[in-house]
């Protein structure tokens, strides 16, 4: 809500006031519409991104069931869950953050795993399948924490997007038409009172006659 300009005395300071305020306000409204522009140029480059992520993820989730159907063929299921499963504390998220516009932004999220950690226990039977089929999920990890990084960038920057788009909104449909409305108000008060401090003064000057 703008703030109520009915209290306030009529003057030329008063008028001044709310003048300045509106032009501070219409201000603030240019800068979210500004922000508005470049969160949409980010957003569409994000979604760019994340659907080219999305893309490289489905074909690595396809060459991952098909390194686990040919694991399948030479092991069978019973075999296949006999391999040690490979510890998760030997797998690490590394990331860095930019800030976009006041909304912190995910870069370059990738897994790393250390050498060596297939597992504790060597497998009862290994083979060329079961390690291509280990090999294949591990990418498809890798390429599931860089989809979710950009899901989550999309989530901040829309977010961020809808609530500054509601700050517009206010500034223009409710509060900008509020302090124009004092102001145009208040002109008009402050010229009526003018015209009658003006007849005010032509009555009572010295020698003044009505007839």
């Amino acid at each position: 809500m703008a703030e109520d300009y009915s209290d306030r005395p009529v003057s030329r300071a008063t008028l001044m006031e709310i003048q300045a305020d509106r032009e501070v306000i219409e201000e603030g409204y240019d800068f979210l519409d500004e922000k508005l522009v470049l969160l949409a140029q980010e957003l569409l480059q994000r979604i760019k991104a994340y659907q080219q992520h999305r893309q490289r993820f489905r074909d690595k989730q396809a060459a991952a069931y098909d390194a686990l159907a040919m694991a399948i063929r030479r092991h069978g299921l019973e075999g296949l869950q006999l391999y040690p499963p490979r510890p998760l504390e030997t797998v690490k998220l590394h990331w860095r953050r930019r800030d976009f516009l006041g909304v912190s932004l995910i870069e370059s999220a990738q897994l790393e795993s250390q050498q060596g950690s297939e597992g504790s226990e060597a497998p009862p039977r290994p083979s060329a399948e079961a390690r291509d089929c280990a090999a294949r999920f591990a990418e498809l990890a890798a390429d599931g924490a860089a989809l979710a990084a950009e899901a989550a960038n999309l989530r901040r920057l829309l977010a961020e997007y809808e609530k500054t788009q509601q700050r517009a909104r206010a500034l223009d449909n409710v509060i900008l038409p509020e302090v124009r409305e004092a102001e145009r108000s208040m002109g008009e008060r402050l010229e009526e009172a003018e015209q009658e401090e003006a007849v005010r003064i032509r009555l009572f000057a010295p020698g003044y006659s009505a007839s």
